[in-house]
């Protein structure tokens, strides 16, 4: 059927436009208002300051037609009866037939009928529309002229259909003209029946009102606008606490209400509150929302486009509920990244079925429904761009500075460091579409983009430093150091592990003294080594014991209580097993790198001992297994020093803490009357239980100080030395579960409550009980499969043991504490039941009770603190054990299948291993050369001269091994006098805008407290000089990495440059800030999500951060500043930027819409920044691939 309309009314002439797949582009591209005729003068409302424009006046104009009202020409505002064919539901056309005949035919459905007026109700569809003019020509002052020309009469009622939305309509003429089998699938939707339930409620407040709903971002910029451009208009804010002040027949009587969607989705929980029949009344009666008790004259969605996230999706629900009269749609970008954003709109509008029939919506956005798809939108969206408008605009030229500048040396040394990895791991020209080797390169894209900026934005750059907090240049070259000598330690302990089981291997094979030559240079490198770390280590100590001032003296005592757990904690950063080399701590690194370089050196001493003894020479075997061995002593000398230094404490400990008679519980001397006698059986019954609990408290004690004691090894060979440290350990394990336990459940008795008490004997129970069932299931088992009982190992019959003692004493006779007994005693005091004997041997038993309950009390915490030295010693046992077989391990024998095939393998990668090396050295030479020159050393006066004529030099040439000699003058000359400290400002050709030059030496000069890196200082220089030169100067701020705006936040902090941010509180107060602190001259925001919506027409000089963000944010900037690093992948993304703007110049329209661009970027970002085409990757690395030859031939 709508093959049979499209054949018979085919689209007009005017609907032939040059259609593409892409249904956002059609759409922006053929969406231009119709000529119309300039409105009357009266469209300049008289309270409204700023004069609107021409094109503003023609959009007021046609807003008031939306809204059927019109300027006379006595300039009053009055009704406007609208045109048949405005009445009609936007699917819905009117057309002449060539009899003169009126026709209404519906393209999607396949309807057509005849223009019958009865069919058109007396009311238009739903009125309002979305206005989508550009970003930067004023919607917020049309918006403002709107609500002061189209004010609601309070004595008119206004008809009920207005809100009963164009569902009512299209049922109609649907119902009229089809059957049942051609009918399509709309229906009523649930916001038209959800507004015609409210519009018919009788408690509506009727009201003039204009409910305006913003981002949270910008709400007070709208109370501004209003105060500057409408001042008699009256507003309120409501916030989330606006309840609390106000009510909803005073918030009827304000001409402009602003909200947020965040309070918008939390007031959607007072909406539908359905009663049920009660016998009472309600004690508490809910809020109701006073969104839905007013039925509002205007309803505006500014940045509407914001009701199709996930996160306003109940701010969405209930802006469709809200009972309103007129329905605004207000974004300059309604389309955030697909067409079916604009199906949230036209529900919101009311526009059904289409906005919620799946089947219409399909049909309207296929290809072969272009032309009504477009026409449809005509007529209730209006929109404006630049391009349109630009004779009637005064906008100044905006200008595009692009400055290439130079890396300092250490951030190049860093971002080459980046390159090579990449090219380590990535295959540029291989990649494909869609496959891993294209999400590599965009991953590492985006790694060096964000190097570029700070080596320390993005979450892998932080990894690959180690370092969570660094912040300037010379704390990251302080990560590079410590990371750079962490991966020459263990290239180095590679290749000497490989270098010996070569060794092994080929003494295996041949069997010949002559072979020992390979063990003995590897010993004396192994030793080497030590020394050379032990010599680090020793000034590492100096530095660390001058930094820390004077020693303590031998007279100040250290806390015995707080020494174990320092103690301990050093052992544990120091197990090779737990611990890596970290670069945040180089001390502990190195102390790991010392005894890394033991163990080498233990186990070259041991396999060479093995040689001589299957050369049979029993000397030399004798003695190098004795230098082995003292090695092993060496290196497990620490741990073993600490173990005795803590057995010492422990030791005291005993001495200081005994558990004799004194902390036995005496009984009561009195017995007491009828009352008071009940309560001593209590505590007698109490008194028995501690004592006992003390007993077996007192033996397991002693069994565990008789194991903790013993020394680490016993004698006996090896392997029984290793068990019996297992067991040992197993066992401690065991006491010191089961005796922590045991003393939480003595203060538990003292201290505690019947509560408490009563939570051990119910586990008791419940474990007894599962016991039970257990050893019941065990014996079925056993009888039928006849098996004799496993015999349990001693660790089981040790925990069964201790856990049976201890469960003995948890009986269910046990219902009260001491603390609970006292405060019975001590309640018969006051008792004037009571006789006066029987009160007074009541209040000496308190007293005694609360002196024995104190004493008791300081003993278990005595022995608690007790129990963390235990458990010191016992970890300091399982450091020494397990550093001990470390050391055995790493003497186990080298296997090999193919001894003469793994020999080959190892010489190749001694070959690799050793040039790695060697690149490291070079690398480390280069890293601590930059160290010196930037501060954290000092050069000599030798150090200074050229290695070749033995000169003093100011600039030189680094070679890749470090070296530096004096640059030769004509070389200098070629390159120029700047040198990469100097920060050169080269404005770069730009083909759009014209290129204003600045003063680079101004800038160059400007002083600041730097050291954030190349960008971030050059950033900051600028702005400084900047707001020097013009103190009122307002900046803008812009990067899609949050990290970054931090650092540029942090170094503007500390050159005293005042700024704001969009983020926590400063959110509400952001904008106004900005716009009128003389002392905030920047803006900060985050590109990819925070701009929506803000007009900051102050700032007139904005900062793009890194290429290829969003070509919308710099759209209303008179000055837009990019900061480019030279030699790197900064600059081809510049060019592609330049490029794409280029390509839409060439275009058909002149200018490409911002709004289309704003959603296919959108479309290619995710959330650690922008996505970039895979052509453009490898035209990207390819560029930097020639910059690095360039640059390299350069410097020969």
């Amino acid at each position: 059927m709508q093959d049979l309309v499209y054949f018979l009314f085919p689209p007009g002439k005017d609907s032939h436009h040059k259609f593409t797949e892409n249904a956002v582009t059609d759409l922006y591209t053929h969406l231009k208002p119709a000529v119309t005729e300039e409105p009357p003068p009266g469209i300049q409302p008289q309270t409204l300051k700023p004069q609107l424009l021409p094109f503003q006046r023609r959009t007021v104009a046609w807003c008031l037609n939306r809204e059927c009202r019109r300027v006379a020409d006595n300039g009053k505002v009055e009704y406007k009866e609208p045109a048949i064919a405005e009445k009609l539901p936007i699917s819905w056309e009117q057309i002449l037939t060539p009899s003169g005949s009126c026709l209404f035919i519906n393209r999607l459905c396949g309807l057509l009928c005849y223009a019958d007026p009865d069919l058109v109700v007396s009311e238009p569809e739903p009125r309002g529309g979305i206005l989508a003019e550009e970003m930067g020509l004023g919607k917020t002052v049309e918006v403002l002229a709107l609500i002061l020309l189209n004010r609601r009469i309070m004595d008119t009622p206004v008809p009920a259909s207005v809100t009963l939305g164009s569902c009512f309509v299209e049922q109609s003429f649907s119902e009229s003209h089809q059957d049942n089998s051609t009918r399509p699938e709309a229906s009523p939707s649930t916001s038209c029946r959800k507004e015609v339930k409210v519009s018919e409620g009788a408690s509506l407040i009727e009201s003039s009102a204009t409910l305006i709903i913003t981002p949270l971002s910008i709400i007070y910029q709208w109370a501004s606008e209003i105060e500057n451009h409408a001042p008699n208009l009256r507003v309120f804010i409501y916030d989330e606490r606006a309840h609390e002040q106000t009510t909803a027949e005073q918030l009827a009587k304000y001409d402009v209400v602003l909200t947020t969607y965040t309070v918008l989705s939390k007031e959607v929980n007072y909406t539908n509150q359905c009663d049920r029949p009660r016998r009472h009344e309600r004690q508490y009666v809910p809020r109701k929302s006073p969104f839905i008790q007013i039925e509002w004259w205007r309803v505006c969605l500014d940045e509407a486009q914001m009701i199709e996230g996930g996160t306003v999706s109940q701010a969405a629900n209930m802006a469709f509920m809200i009972p309103r009269v007129l329905s605004w749609a207000i974004s300059g970008t309604p389309i955030r990244r697909t067409i079916e954003d604009l199906q949230s709109l036209l529900t919101f509008l009311g526009q059904e079925p289409i906005a919620s029939n799946r089947r219409l919506w399909r049909l309207l956005t296929a290809f072969s429904f272009r032309s009504t798809f477009v026409s449809c939108h005509q007529r209730i969206m209006h929109r404006y761009a630049k391009k349109d408008v630009v004779q009637e605009l005064a906008i100044p030229p905006q200008l595009r500075l692009v400055y290439n500048i130079h890396f300092t040396e250490i951030e190049r040394a860093n971002y080459n460091q980046k390159w090579e990895e990449c090219l380590s791991e990535c295959n540029v020209m291989g990649a494909n579409v869609d496959s891993e080797e294209a999400e590599r390169l965009q991953s590492w894209f985006m790694r060096l983009r964000q190097t570029c900026c700070h080596p320390h934005i993005g979450s892998r750059n932080k990894e690959s430093l180690g370092k969570t907090n660094l912040r300037t240049i010379d704390e990251v070259l302080d990560a590079m150091v410590q990371q750079n000598k962490a991966q020459l330690h263990i290239k180095e302990r590679t290749l000497f592990t490989t270098k010996l089981k070569r060794a092994v291997l080929t003494a295996r094979i041949h069997n010949d003294i002559a072979e020992m030559q390979l063990f003995t240079q590897l010993a004396v490198e192994a030793q080497r080594q030590v020394e050379s770390w032990d010599t680090k280590l020793r000034e590492q100590r100096g530095k660390r014991a001058q930094s820390q001032g004077p020693r303590q003296s031998p007279e100040e005592k250290v806390d015995i209580e707080q020494e174990p757990l320092d103690c301990i904690d050093f052992h544990t950063r120091l197990d090779i097993n737990d611990a890596k080399p970290s670069a945040d701590d180089p001390y502990t690194a190195n102390t790991l790198r010392h005894r890394d370089w033991q163990e080498q050196h233990h186990r070259v001493l041991f396999f060479s001992a093995g040689f001589y003894h299957d050369l049979d020479m029993g000397v030399e075997e004798v003695e190098l297994y004795a230098r082995a061995e003292e090695v092993r002593q060496q290196i497990l000398a620490p741990s073993e020093k600490k173990f005795e230094k803590l057995l010492v404490i422990v030791k005291s400990s005993m001495q200081r803490v005994e558990l004799g008679e004194s902390y036995m519980l005496l009984p009561s001397k009195f017995k007491g009357g009828i009352v008071l006698g009940r309560h001593l059986e209590e505590l007698e019954f109490m008194r028995n239980l501690l004592n006992q609990q003390l007993t077996l408290l007192n033996q397991w004690r002693q069994d565990l100080i008789h194991r903790l004691t013993q020394p680490l090894m016993q004698d006996g060979e090896e392997g029984e030395q290793y068990q019996y440290s297992i067991d040992l350990q197993h066992t401690l394990e065991s006491y010191l579960h089961y005796y922590g336990r045991m003393l939480t459940f003595r203060r538990d008795l003292i201290s505690g409550t019947e509560e408490t008490v009563a939570k051990h004997v119910a586990n008791v129970q419940s474990q007894n009980d599962h016991e039970s069932m257990v050893k019941r299931r065990e014996d079925r088992i056993r009888s039928l499969t006849r098996k004799h009982e496993d015999q349990p190992n001693k660790e089981e019959n040790l925990d069964k043991r201790l856990e049976m003692d201890m469960n003995r004493l948890i009986t269910p006779d046990l219902v009260s504490t001491l603390r609970s007994i006292r405060t019975d005693i001590k309640s018969l005091v006051n008792d004037m039941s009571l006789a006066h004997t029987e009160k007074q041997m009541a209040a000496q038993e308190d007293l005694r009770l609360k002196d024995e309950q104190n004493h008791q009390s300081k003993l278990v915490l005595e022995l608690e603190k007790e129990v963390s030295l235990f458990r010191a010693l016992t970890a300091a046992r399982t450091v020494y054990y397990r550093q001990l077989q470390a050391i055995s391990d790493t003497v186990r024998d080298v296997e090999s299948l193919d001894p003469e095939k793994d020999i080959d393998v190892f010489l190749e990668e001694e070959t690799k291993l050793q040039a790695d090396i060697v690149r490291l050295i070079s690398k480390q030479r280069y890293l601590e050369h930059l160290a010196g020159v930037t501060g954290h050393g000092v050069h000599s006066d030798d150090e200074q001269l050229c290695l070749i004529c033995r000169s003093h030099y100011n600039m030189g040439l680094m070679t890749e091994c470090g070296h530096v000699f004096l640059a030769p003058n004509s070389e200098i000359d070629q390159t120029g006098s700047t040198s990469r400290d100097e920060l050169p400002l080269e404005p770069s050709r730009d083909r759009q805008h014209r290129i204003m030059r600045l003063v680079p030496e101004a800038i160059r000069r400007m002083p600041i407290l730097d050291g954030y890196g190349s960008k971030i200082d050059g950033i900051v220089r600028h702005i400084m000089f900047l707001v020097r030169e013009d103190p009122e100067t307002k900046c803008l701020v812009f990067s899609q990495w949050s990290s970054l705006l931090k650092l540029v936040s942090e170094s503007l902090l500390a050159n005293q440059i005042g700024f704001v941010k969009l983020d926590g509180a400063s959110v509400k107060t952001a904008v106004r800030q900005f716009n009128e602190d003389r002392n905030k001259q920047v803006f900060m925001l985050h590109a990819k999500s925070q701009s929506a919506g803000l007009t900051l027409l102050s700032a007139t000089h904005v900062f793009i951060c890194e290429p290829l963000v969003n070509p919308v944010l710099q759209a209303q900037a008179t000055y837009v500043h990019y900061y480019l690093i030279q030699d790197t992948v900064e600059i081809p993304c510049f060019d592609l930027f330049e490029r794409n703007q280029s390509a839409a110049l060439m275009a058909d329209h002149d200018v490409q819409d911002t709004a289309a661009t704003a959603a296919d970027i959108t479309n290619a970002q995710d959330r650690n920044g922008e996505l970039v085409k895979l052509d453009d990757l490898k035209f990207c690395f390819q560029m930097q691939k020639q910059m690095n030859s360039k640059r390299e031939s350069s410097s020969y």
